[in-house]
């Protein structure tokens, strides 16, 4: 009933209205990709800087004096000119490394992170006790859900996108040759037909293999994906009668 729902599915993607849908579905995808790239440095640069802020007993941490200083030293090394310095905003990030966010050609400016090793002088204002209990680490098994669920995540994204751009070819070709001459559509019809006793033959010879691999029609059996277009159904497209 599943496998049966699923081929429903897939046969409405090669419909008229499913591929209007993968291209409305792929622009809504595309331009929100694009804003999540953008918001993040103009419009929503304060709320980003919020996010990736060094926090401490729930309130941001400040920047030191003598690394404010630093910092302008800096932009005086680089040559910033004096008149775009008041867009360079430095704070304390998260994590150790320098990060920054927005453009000195947008009014919003630039916000520069840093990290708060930056401020030590010493090696006495390193906080060794934490390091020593290893405080600052997430747990092992959360960090691994995340990078269970992140890595499933693309992976699902991969394996759609390619089965649906395959799908798609593969009925854009038999149609062109359904289309282009009738000795096509006559060969197409014989070569599923084959395609589908070859597979057949194999689900009998194979045993519990075969009946993994094929169905009693001659399908190839997918568990989750839908690699091909099922080769009944192409078998009919080439038996239907030719439409101008």
């Amino acid at each position: 009933m599943k496998k049966m729902t699923f081929q429903k599915i897939s046969k409405w993607f090669l419909t008229d209205t499913g591929k209007n849908f993968c291209f409305y579905a792929a622009g809504t995808v595309t331009t929100s990709v694009l804003l999540c790239n953008f918001l993040p440095h103009t419009l929503l640069l304060n709320q980003y800087k919020d996010l990736v802020h060094l926090y401490k007993n729930g309130f941001s941490v400040p920047l030191t004096q003598k690394l404010e200083e630093r910092f302008q030293r800096a932009l005086d090394l680089v040559e910033v000119n004096p008149i775009d310095k008041h867009l360079y905003k430095p704070f304390f990030c998260i994590g150790f490394d320098v990060m920054s966010a927005g453009s000195s050609y947008s009014r919003f400016g630039v916000q520069v992170g840093l990290p708060s090793n930056f401020a030590y002088e010493t090696e006495d204002m390193v906080d060794k006790y934490k390091i020593k209990f290893n405080f600052y680490t997430k747990p092992l098994r959360v960090r691994l859900i995340i990078y269970s669920l992140i890595s499933l995540f693309g992976l699902g994204t991969y394996a759609m996108s390619k089965d649906m751009t395959q799908l798609y070819y593969e009925e854009k070709i038999d149609r062109q040759l359904k289309q282009t001459n009738i000795l096509f559509a006559e060969g197409g019809k014989e070569y599923y037909n084959k395609l589908l006793e070859r597979n057949q033959a194999f689900r009998k010879l194979l045993g519990r293999e075969g009946e993994r691999l094929y169905s009693t029609l001659g399908n190839e059996n997918y568990l989750f994906r839908n690699k091909h277009i099922p080769l009944v159904q192409r078998k009919s497209f080439f038996e239907e009668p030719l439409t101008s």
